[in-house]
């Protein structure tokens, strides 16, 4: 506490150790000193020395009054209590207990951190935070995979971690589709082991092989990023890998769905189906884009009905119907709106949002820090894409007070796993891989030092749950107005393609002559 201390604290502690030094010294140099000593120093000397009689005082009573004390008696009743900090040595100036309160407000600010839309607090939650993040899923470097022809490359080392990044999010998000939030792997290898269950599926869905059994592979990353002219050896950015995350999504649905037709699969996970993907752009977020992919059959279906009834009244006369019940009378629909209400259709899969952004020019704009830690808080949040400059990670949670953010960091390069020749080539899950796909020591980064190109992931299961992220986004931007918000909601998206020719005829492109109501005098 010295070094908060301000310097006429400091001065006043000076003197009085220089007035207690001098009061033992003989009596002649004492006068002398007395005589040269200043005013000032002789008052504060004087107030310094009734204080410490008054103490002296005050202390002796209380501990004889403690001594003749019975032992039955209240100690309450006898006790004296001093203020705190009432003695000499520990003058008001200093407000210790102020200085203390200031620094637990701080610490509780910082005792809780928001992970993937649950609170934990500090000390309390540890256990419980600390099995949660071993359970996810870390993907790093791999060497020694098969060749990704015909470039040659053996290994993603030093170009392949944002393409990591993505499949930890990708995972997160099966993770939550197929099993939920609180899932856990199981405690055992053996019991992990299993082909049936969720877990093995997973590692093979990531394993590091062409095909399509390993759909989630780098090599399969490799070639939906060559339609984004991304070769490998190159680095991708978080719009990028999300453009990868949804054409290998799209590929998988469609594998799925084509197996459970033949008769081929029949598990839980496949007749469920998988998610959609859908890549907001401009960091704006189009409900009606949104309702448009998430019911798109339903909506060629009426589309397509209504095409045909166009075709087949062509040229005719409609007929409403409440006018020949009102007698002939012509309905006038403004004078008699319509209140029934339209009833969307459910949807037919959840939805994986990811929303690409940028929060700040050459580095992350720190006004952003809050927003980014109410993002972890929501019950959507799968994580984000991101890092620092020229490394990327996936980011799963945040500290409260938003300075630091927390992810698991890619740049670990292990050994790749390899086919099992007994089980017909299918992914030898081996203790060692399975141990590698998990993470003990996640990375705490400094969110303002992150890199400020990012993209956000949300998982809504069905309408309801985009609503209540809708409406979270909402709330948040009005209760806190000095965050600004990560992106806009809109209702619809505006439409390019409309067709202006009759503002263009309004605005008279003609080639007829210049009249004098077309001439202008400038003054």
């Amino acid at each position: 506490w010295y070094s908060r201390t301000p310097l006429v604290t400091i001065d006043f502690f000076a003197h009085i150790s220089w007035c207690n030094f001098s009061s033992h010294q003989p009596s002649n140099s004492r006068k002398k000193q007395e005589e040269s000593m200043p005013s000032e120093v002789m008052e504060l000397q004087e107030a310094s020395s009734s204080t410490t009689k008054a103490f002296d005082q005050q202390q002796s009573q209380h501990d004889q009054d403690a001594y003749y004390q019975d032992d039955d008696s209240s100690s309450a009743s006898s006790s004296v209590e001093l203020p705190p900090f009432s003695h000499p040595n520990h003058p008001e100036p200093f407000h210790l207990a102020n200085d203390d309160e200031v620094i637990v407000e701080e610490e509780e600010e910082r005792s809780y951190s928001f992970i993937l839309g649950k609170r934990y607090a500090r000390e309390r939650d540890d256990h419980e935070r600390v099995a949660m993040e071993q359970s996810l899923f870390w993907f790093t470097y791999r060497a020694g995979f098969t060749e990704i022809e015909p470039y040659g490359y053996t290994s993603d080392a030093g170009w392949g971690c944002m393409l990591r990044a993505s499949q930890m999010l990708l995972a997160q998000a099966l993770r939550v589709h197929f099993k939920g939030r609180e899932w856990g792997p199981a405690p055992t290898y053996t019991e992990r082991r299993h082909r049936g269950n969720f877990y093995g599926r997973v590692l093979t869905w990531f394993a590091d092989f062409p095909g399509v059994e390993c759909c989630y592979s780098l090599h399969n990353m490799i070639a939906a990023g060559l339609t984004l002219e991304k070769f490998p050896g190159e680095w991708y950015g978080p719009g990028s890998a999300a453009y990868v995350i949804r054409e290998l999504c799209g590929i998988h649905q469609t594998y799925m769905e084509r197996s459970v037709a033949k008769g081929l699969v029949c598990d839980e996970i496949s007749q469920r189906g998988l998610f959609r993907v859908l890549v907001a752009q401009e960091g704006c977020v189009y409900l009606d884009a949104i309702e448009n992919k998430m019911c798109c059959s339903d909506a060629k279906a009426e589309s397509s009905s209504s095409s045909c009834e166009d075709n087949g009244n062509s040229g005719s006369l409609k007929v409403n119907s409440k006018s020949i019940d009102n007698g002939g009378a012509i309905f006038d629909p403004l004078l008699n709106p319509d209140t029934t209400i339209a009833v969307k259709p459910p949807w037919e899969v959840p939805l994986l949002l990811i929303v690409p952004l940028r929060l700040g020019l050459n580095k992350f704009n720190a006004s952003y820090c809050q927003s980014i830690t109410h993002f972890f808080s929501l019950s959507q949040s799968v994580g984000l894409l991101g890092g620092n400059p020229n490394k990327a990670l996936w980011f799963y949670g945040a500290s409260s007070d938003g300075k630091y953010i927390y992810g698991l960091d890619p740049h670990t390069v292990q050994q790749s796993p390899v086919r099992d020749s007994r089980l017909y080539g299918a992914i030898f899950l081996s203790d060692a891989y399975m141990q590698s796909v998990h993470c003990a020591r996640p990375a705490e980064v400094i969110m303002s030092r992150i890199d400020p190109s990012l993209a956000l992931a949300f998982y809504c299961k069905d309408r309801d749950d985009l609503q209540n992220l809708c409406d979270e986004m909402n709330k948040f931007k009005h209760d806190d107005h000095s965050s600004p918000e990560l992106f806009s909601i809109v209702e619809r998206a505006p439409d390019y393609t409309a067709d202006l020719s009759a503002f263009a005829e309004m605005m008279g492109t003609g080639d007829d002559e210049p009249t004098d109501e077309d001439e202008y005098v400038f003054l």
